[in-house]
């Protein structure tokens, strides 16, 4: 092989090193769509979208890595605001316990450097004060390995935080504190 064909070799390693990139992670990260125009990034954005997709290794926001986040709406409508507010309340498997609170767009989110050693499955209940008595609401299986609450709990079709495109997933539906048909409580 002469020098040029050991400089394409090269070349040819050197692109695909840096190319490196996860194609299912990079395929539903485009199927978020683009940021909100009228939104900043930054802990408000894209509400109802599965946090934990980007934010974490490998992923364009890996430099703010979170262990859990997620949305909570203030109701079951799909042209619902986010609940701001909503303390959220974790267990994990090691009986390591955490809170924390929605802000105004309704979205929560741990920093992973803040529950490095969390240990998978964790429990999850919710609570808006004046609500459903102050008892906080129990989702009622546990969480086996999915930090993105919205990974699963996908905003309703209709709703612009709704993903674009096809996805099993999607069925479970959004987190919501009260129903908007019947005022009832989730």
């Amino acid at each position: 092989m002469g020098k040029l064909g050991e400089r394409l070799v090269v070349l040819g390693l050197a692109a695909l090193f840096v190319s490196c990139t996860d194609p299912v992670r990079d395929q539903q990260i485009e199927r978020l769509g683009g940021e909100d125009p009228r939104v900043p990034t930054g802990p408000e954005h894209r509400p109802g979208q599965p946090c934990v997709l980007c934010h974490s290794d490998g992923g364009p926001a890996s430099d703010f890595k979170f262990a859990i986040a997620g949305t909570i709406f203030e109701t079951s409508s799909p042209d619902s605001n986010g609940a701001e507010g909503v303390k959220v309340f974790f267990i994990d498997a090691a009986s390591a316990k955490r809170t924390y609170e929605t802000n105004a767009a309704g979205n929560f989110f741990i920093p992973e450097a803040e529950w490095s050693d969390l240990t998978f499955p964790f429990r999850v209940g919710i609570l808006k004060e004046g609500a459903n008595n102050n008892n906080p609401i129990p989702m009622t299986s546990v969480v086996n390995r999915e930090g993105s609450c919205n990974f699963c709990h996908r905003p309703n079709p209709g709703s612009p935080y709704a993903i674009r495109g096809d996805d099993p997933r999607s069925s479970i539906g959004q987190i919501f504190v009260a129903n908007a048909a019947a005022g009832a409580k989730p």
